[in-house]
């Protein structure tokens, strides 16, 4: 071989291993979806996140979508956690117990517009919890937002006040909004969303309390004729966007920080945003369908707020026990976040 064979073979083998070098240094995010195709939440915030995530990092850090659920819906904090899967979606509510400082926003009540929700609860997460208790073993959280507030929707039952709803059997979906069904004298029925479908229209339960949105989004409208709105509702369910600690740590410095930048309180924000226009959409469509669509009064509010003090009360108790020291100014300055961005805006 002459010497400039040698050249031109060694300058080629530097550029395959340096190739090499940068495809091993991309990072491939497993994403294990269970939201439906045409989910707002996903199709409108999530997966144009997704893509954000590769433009910001130039491609260096892409997210791949399984094909199927890796696991439960139930279980998809321990599927990340574990690596089973890199990341995932994870509904707070469905594991109960476990991520007790989180749940100031599962609290009925909370004051001010519901597009507003996820960033005051992610401004008041990131204050309080975030770096300071280890609330997500195993998991990093790339945002934390709450979901607009679960309202009564019923089946031949109209409500105006809280003893409309005594004797009631309805649907519920987590810890917070069974222990309100309990004090108001509603009977819970823990169902799937698809079974619950079946009961109402076999008249067997009454309703269920849920995302105004969810009863549009999940063929719901034609087995319901009645919704009561409160102002924050009977209770709310926070999640997140996690992580496995391991894959965050395979992403550069500098391409987490392009991560975060588009994350947090500003994926919060959208997610929120997103919720609350679908939840006017689906007001839209109850009127067009001939609900009957009851919005509590000032007095009736302040009923219901008497009715679910307790609940407040207990989520302290159990917070400080979690290790949270400040449980009620946690809870206060989430409130007061929630007037002050509803006052700039």
């Amino acid at each position: 071989m002459n010497s400039l064979a040698r050249k031109s073979f060694a300058a080629a083998v530097a550029l395959v291993v340096g190739t090499t070098a940068v495809c091993a240094a991309d990072v491939t995010i497993r994403y294990s979806k269970w939201l439906p195709p045409g989910y707002p939440p996903y199709d409108q915030v999530i997966e144009p996140w997704f893509a954000e995530i590769e433009r910001v990092t130039e491609g260096r850090v892409v997210v791949e979508v399984l094909p199927k659920t890796v696991g439960s819906v139930v279980g998809q904090y321990d599927v990340v956690a574990e690596g089973l899967a890199d990341m995932a979606y994870i509904s707070l509510v469905y594991t109960p117990g476990r991520f007790v400082p989180m749940e100031f926003a599962e609290l009925a009540g909370a004051p001010g517009k519901p597009e507003n929700f996820s960033l005051a609860y992610y401004r008041t997460y990131e204050k309080f919890i975030k770096g300071k208790m280890d609330v997500f073993p195993g998991v990093v959280e790339l945002t934390a937002h709450v979901q607009t507030p679960l309202q009564p929707a019923t089946k031949g039952v109209k409500i105006e006040n809280p003893e409309d709803m005594r004797g009631l059997k309805m649907r519920t979906t987590g810890a917070t909004l069974t222990a309100a069904y309990e004090l108001l004298g509603v009977v819970p029925i823990h169902k799937s969303s698809a079974e619950v479908r079946e009961m109402l229209a076999a008249g067997t339960i009454d309703g269920q309390t849920t995302l105004l949105n969810t009863v549009t989004n999940f063929n719901g409208v034609d087995v319901h004729d009645h919704v009561f709105i409160l102002t924050g509702g009977l209770a709310n369910a926070g999640q997140i966007i996690g992580i496995n600690e391991d894959k965050w740590a395979e992403i550069s410095p500098a391409d987490q920080e392009a991560i975060m930048a588009i994350s947090g309180e500003v994926l919060a924000d959208r997610f929120s945003k997103t919720h609350a226009a679908d939840d006017l959409k689906a007001i839209e469509i109850f009127k067009e369908n001939g609900y009957t669509i009851t919005y509590a009064t000032p007095e009736v509010e302040a009923q219901f707020g008497e009715i679910l003090t307790p609940i407040t009360d207990d989520w302290y108790q159990r917070a400080r026990a979690a290790g949270l020291e400040n449980p009620e100014e946690v809870l206060q300055h989430y409130y007061e976040e929630l007037r002050r961005i509803e006052e700039e805006s």
